[in-house]
């Protein structure tokens, strides 16, 4: 997974599967792979809103270039 794109696509990819004409233990399946997928998409929406913000925070003067960053881990 690149971008935010990609973690779409594949969101939607894992919809489509639970519309399909599943059920019983591939239902079940399914539904927990979807949980842990949103989980995870979760967490990299919320990376990269912290890394939006730092990069805001730099263009605006309000922290220096360098220390946004570090936070970012480049």
């Amino acid at each position: 997974m690149g971008n935010i794109k990609t973690l779409n696509d594949n969101l939607h990819d894992q919809l489509a599967r639970l519309n399909s004409d599943i059920s019983g233990d591939e239902l079940k399946m399914e539904i927990e792979r979807a949980k842990a997928m949103s989980q995870l998409g979760t967490v990299i929406v919320n990376n990269s809103k912290i890394a939006l913000i730092a990069m805001k925070m730099s263009q605006g003067g309000n922290i220096d270039e360098k220390e946004a960053d570090k936070l970012l881990g480049y």
